[in-house]
């Protein structure tokens, strides 16, 4: 049987006045689209967060590709533990877990175990302060550097008197006459272990008579034999 070539176009356009029927929206709304999960049991996939129960606990988790909630592995696993979790040192002392998964100090500065701005002592001694480089420099200065004392400050005299640092940074004590003996002129002074001498107008501890090493009244001999030596140190 023929068709006629006129009635070809008009199936064509109810064809496709069909399918656009079928297609519209209304005839959507009784469709269910069902998702696809790696595992359907747990109705999540591999990598999905989840939830498990230990002794009536809730733990977060991890969706294992065994489809098994697992518990979510620590971040540095050689210490069991999590990047700014607190550690213990093997001195002891309390720590951090960094980065690096390595458990310091928790301070700025590893290298000193102090933070920015902490006082610190330099390498001779003197008082600092931690800098920003974490390097420790020295923020105070003395007048007298040897013994890290300042003019006007006080101190300890050698003979154990309190006193107060002069201008030559020495320890003097008020109101003697040579303020770095701690004395006055004419006193008895200690030369040596067990020798004595007398403070003179320069405040020098000297003996009364250099030459023999002795002072006034000290006995002393000479080519006659021993003596005594007089005001004008001569041995008589």
């Amino acid at each position: 049987m023929l068709i006629s070539t006129r009635i070809i176009p008009f199936i064509g356009l109810l064809a496709i006045f069909a399918i656009a029927i079928g297609c519209s929206p209304d005839n959507f709304e009784d469709t269910q689209l069902t998702p696809i999960f790696d595992c359907p049991d747990l109705e999540l996939n591999v990598g999905d967060s989840c939830t498990f129960t230990v002794q009536q606990l809730e733990i977060d988790g991890i969706v294992s590709s065994d489809c098994a909630c697992e518990e979510i592995p620590p971040e540095c696993p050689n210490l069991n533990l999590n990047i700014g979790d607190v550690c213990q040192l093997a001195s002891g002392a309390t720590g951090v877990v960094v980065d690096s998964c390595e458990c310091l100090l928790d301070v700025d500065c590893q290298n000193l175990g102090l933070n920015i701005g902490d006082d610190c002592t330099v390498a001779d001694g003197n008082a600092g302060v931690v800098d920003q480089d974490c390097n420790c420099e020295q923020t105070t200065f003395f007048d007298c550097s040897d013994t890290q004392s300042n003019i006007g400050s006080d101190c300890v005299t050698i003979d154990g008197q309190n006193g107060q640092i002069d201008e030559n940074c020495n320890c003097f004590v008020a109101g003697f006459d040579c303020t770095n003996l701690g004395l006055n002129i004419g006193d008895t002074c200690q030369i040596t272990a067990f020798r004595y001498g007398f403070v003179t107008v320069s405040c020098a501890c000297e003996f009364q008579c250099p030459d023999f090493q002795a002072n006034i009244g000290d006995q002393c001999q000479n080519q006659s034999g021993s003596g005594i030596l007089n005001d004008n140190c001569e041995c008589q």
